[in-house]
């Protein structure tokens, strides 16, 4: 039996010439591991564009754009769609990506509902419900803005670092597909189909509007700290910002 299982085992001296892989093991091994790293790669990118794409910057963005284009009435619009829409969307959806990504596909439902439930947006919105009526002290108001006015440098600090003028030839085509919908496409469908239902007025401008913003900063600050291409992540978010000051005022006249 012992020289069965010996015989079975394969060649374990490193002296044998059959202990060594041949030419054709090698290309075999070499396939293998090419096609390993392009699964890798792309199950890395679909990853991004998926967590960063579908959400817009409805908040950094939305509101200087939001005011200067519709005015003052179409913010209690944008801040419905940000915190109900956008916020409550990305604690849910970005909670599942990142799980998936984390736990290589195998998502827990209790994680995704403890990073739903934990997200510091959800957590904020959750206090603003229950201390709506409360009158909150000066010192405390001053306080958040002050925390509120910091976050968007640093994410966009942070961004910048991970940001390359000169970006790798694999990243290119998916950036260019995430830009061309969440700016052109998406959009436009959206205005597509407000006309086929019917839906008119500052509400759905406002709607339509806000599906044509850049991607969201926070979503790619988390795909730059989960390490999902950072290259990636960090010029969707960038560029996008940037082609946000063309496209946007393209999809106000065409609203």
């Amino acid at each position: 039996m012992g020289k069965m299982e010996d015989k079975n085992r394969g060649p374990t001296c490193p002296f044998c010439p059959q202990f060594y892989p041949t030419g054709r093991d090698k290309k075999r091994l070499l396939w293998e591991s090419i096609c390993s790293t392009i699964k890798s790669i792309v199950s890395r990118t679909r990853a991004v564009l998926l967590l960063v794409v579908p959400i817009g910057n409805t908040s950094f963005m939305g509101v200087p754009m939001v005011n200067a284009f519709f005015g003052e009435a179409g913010i209690p619009y944008l801040i419905i769609y940000d915190q109900v829409g956008t916020m409550l969307i990305f604690a849910i959806f970005g909670s599942v990506i990142l799980a998936m990504h984390s736990c290589k596909g195998k998502v827990k439902i209790s994680e995704v509902i403890k990073r739903a439930l934990l997200f510091p947006p959800t957590l904020a919105l959750l206090v603003g419900l229950l201390l709506r009526s409360w009158p909150y002290p000066s010192a405390l108001v001053k306080g958040l803005e002050t925390l509120a006015g910091m976050l968007t440098p640093l994410v966009m600090t942070a961004i910048g670092f991970q940001l390359r003028i000169r970006l790798s030839p694999a990243v290119l085509q998916p950036l260019g597909f995430g830009l061309a919908v969440k700016l052109a496409i998406a959009p436009l469908v959206a205005v597509l189909g407000c006309r086929l239902l019917g839906l008119n007025g500052l509400a759905a401008d406002i709607a339509v509007f806000e599906a044509g913003m850049p991607p969201m900063v926070t979503a790619g600050a988390l795909a730059i700290a989960a390490g999902i291409l950072p290259e990636l992540a960090a010029a969707l978010v960038s560029l996008g910002m940037a082609l946000a000051f063309v496209s946007l005022p393209v999809l106000y006249w065409i609203i």
